[in-house]
């Protein structure tokens, strides 16, 4: 039997909110399975409202787009119909209906970190270009309570970390990003407790001097509670993937703000 449409009518809008509320109920329960009842809230805090009112929009009638309802059998199925220089575009109106669901909500990137009973998760929005945007993340104490964090971002994310790393007992956050292209140039976000509340250090950049030979290419780590850097030195006219000049590391000192050599002595 074929399906036979028919423009919907106002006592539609009802089962056409019901089937999406049906259909996208198990998607919001794996959302909250992967992401965590923390950022899960944040992101999405009633799901359904949201779903709800993007479908009573759909079909109001004053907006640009027509509603089909297909009947087959007392079975209804419903589509959406966008209407464009006279021409019908058939859709599905679940799938429509999850622009509730915005991009910038969505996660492309999810990183995790625990230590002493602390967890973090830090990720990226999937609607950003990898190239440049933002990053947003949260840490959950061991109470319970929870701080958010976001901050802009050259290239991808590169590593996630929590360590006490200014040994007052309390983990930092560690965000680290590597820019696109052949550079590959690293940057180092940190966060602490402080007062209350989360505060983003003033990470100190390389001196001059730490900085000769310098083309990006950086890797971090913590060990043994100390957060270093390490990048491959450039002589003159070394070639982008053949670096001469061997390798220099740094720990961060956050009692002086600076960038520190090792040496055989640790502390």
């Amino acid at each position: 039997m074929e399906p036979i449409f028919r423009e919907m009518r106002p006592p539609d809008v009802g089962s056409l909110v019901d089937v999406t509320l049906a259909a996208f109920e198990p998607i919001f329960a794996s959302f909250r399975r992967l992401l965590g009842p923390a950022i899960y809230e944040t992101i999405w805090p009633d799901w359904r409202t949201a779903q709800r009112e993007a479908v009573e929009s759909l079909c109001d009638a004053s907006g640009d787009s027509v509603v089909l309802v297909a009947g087959l059998g007392g079975a209804a199925m419903r589509r959406k119909v966008l209407r464009r220089a006279s021409t019908l575009v058939l859709a599905l109106l679940v799938l429509a209906a999850a622009g509730c669901a915005r991009d910038e909500d969505l996660v492309e990137v999810l990183l995790t970190a625990q230590c002493s009973g602390v967890s973090a998760r830090v990720w990226m929005p999937v609607n950003e270009p990898r190239s440049t945007g933002t990053y947003r993340g949260e840490i959950v104490w061991q109470d319970g309570t929870s701080h958010s964090v976001s901050a802009k971002r050259e290239g991808m994310l590169g590593d996630v970390w929590l360590a006490d790393l200014c040994g007052d007992g309390t983990p930092e956050l560690v965000v680290t990003c590597a820019s696109a292209g052949s550079g590959s140039y690293g940057t180092v976000d940190v966060y602490r407790y402080e007062a209350g509340r989360v505060v983003e250090v003033d990470v100190a950049p390389l001196d001059a001097e730490q900085s000769t030979g310098y083309m990006g290419h950086d890797s971090f780590f913590i060990d043994d509670g100390r957060l270093y850097r390490s990048h491959p030195v450039y002589a003159d006219g070394d070639p982008n993937a053949e670096p001469t000049g061997g390798q220099s590391s740094f720990w961060y000192s956050f009692a002086d703000s600076t960038w520190v050599r090792p040496t055989a002595d640790r502390r």
